[in-house]
């Protein structure tokens, strides 16, 4: 990452209503130095018995798309594997088309495709669970996940029905949602890509629905932000939903006094500056104090999604208050209890005075009609 421009790169395992309309693409400079790379890739099941070698390359200082290319294999009957080919596309658009380095550094140090199997994590997961169960259009409807990491949700979503699109700037967690995918052989994905939430290589209005749970996160400036949130007009179908999340403000701060952080005099300087400004930086190396990350007010959060064009809905505190509490994994681990908190948690989720509270919001808009 460094000063160089990271490639944008597409994996596609299939096709369906939100399929990609690849946009900008150039020709490549066949005298251009070339650069070959060798990514590991998962097999997948594929009922046409279609394989695939898993090569890619690029040109040095060129973005591109990540293709995902077909060849018939006899005798392999349920199997594939990945062959792919970077298509240069030119220049972005974006001055800033760069994501932080430390998001990167952070998410290979990290696992995220168990983050929320326990604890708050799974109070994060159940809570967004509940909220897209309520909120989303049936199956078979169409759904983009931006930046939908290892996974959890789009697996999820995809069991119940829905077409989904699974877009991560990670690579990592694109073939970790890969290996999901042909585990539920019955319920894949319709598509796993390499890429930027800034620039989604799907068609316009193909969506019925978009999840943005996370860009909005490592986004740090607030024209890139935009700029994810338009791409998010653009897809959607008029009348479709946007799930937006975003990390509060106060997040810091009520972490750190419920556990006594704040006794940290390096803790204590990042979270004046999350106070502040909303930019959270961990010059520290102590991967609980995370990485490089913006921290929305709640009316941020409404202003961003009105100002891409949006109609705005709602802000939902996700997990409230319930996860600074006392003892916590105690009281989420007793089923009884457990069920007592989510119905609390419905009862104020909207209430503004406690929005911001959460260590999560969820903002819902739709595109106008």
């Amino acid at each position: 990452m460094s000063g160089k421009s990271r490639p944008d790169l597409r994996v596609s395992t299939g096709g369906g209503r939100g399929g990609a309309e690849r946009r900008g693409r150039k020709d490549a400079d066949p005298e251009a130095p070339r650069t070959v790379l060798f990514l590991k890739l998962c097999i997948l099941t594929h009922p046409f018995g279609e394989s695939h070698s898993t090569r890619a390359s690029f040109r040095s200082g060129q973005t591109g798309v990540l293709a995902l290319g077909r060849k018939r294999q006899s005798g392999v009957p349920f199997s594939r594997l990945a062959y792919m080919t970077i298509i240069p596309q030119g220049e972005p658009d974006l001055d800033n088309n760069v994501l932080p380095r430390e998001m990167f550094e952070h998410y290979g140090q990290t696992e995220e495709a168990t983050r929320l199997l326990d604890g708050s994590g799974e109070l994060e997961k159940v809570r967004t669970w509940d909220i897209l169960n309520r909120h989303l259009p049936r199956p078979p409807a169409v759904v983009l996940d931006i930046g939908g990491a290892a996974g959890v949700h789009a697996l999820w979503l995809a069991r119940k029905g829905y077409e989904v699109h699974l877009v991560d700037p990670v690579p990592h967690h694109v073939e970790q949602a890969l290996a999901a995918s042909n585990a539920q052989p019955d319920h894949q994905l319709a598509s796993c890509e390499i890429g930027d939430g800034r620039r989604v290589e799907k068609a316009d209005g193909c969506a019925d629905a978009v999840l943005l749970l996370g860009p909005m996160y490592h986004l740090t400036n607030r024209a890139d932000r935009l700029q994810a949130l338009r791409e998010v007009y653009r897809v959607l179908r008029p009348g479709g939903v946007l799930f937006c999340a975003a990390i509060s403000r106060f997040a810091s701060l009520l972490d750190g006094l419920s556990r006594d952080r704040v006794s940290d005099p390096d803790f204590v300087e990042i979270l004046r500056r999350d106070l502040q400004d909303g930019q959270h930086r961990n010059p520290t190396g102590n991967r609980e104090y995370f990485t490089t990350t913006f921290f929305h007010h709640p009316r941020e959060l409404h202003r961003e999604i009105e100002d891409a064009g949006l109609r705005f809905d709602k802000t939902i505190g996700i997990e409230g208050p319930v996860w600074w509490m006392a003892n916590f994994s105690h009281h989420w681990g007793d089923p009884a209890k457990r069920e007592l908190l989510l119905g609390l948690l419905e009862m104020v989720e909207e209430d503004p005075s406690l929005i911001g509270a959460s260590a999560h919001l969820m903002g819902i808009a739709r595109k106008p009609q």
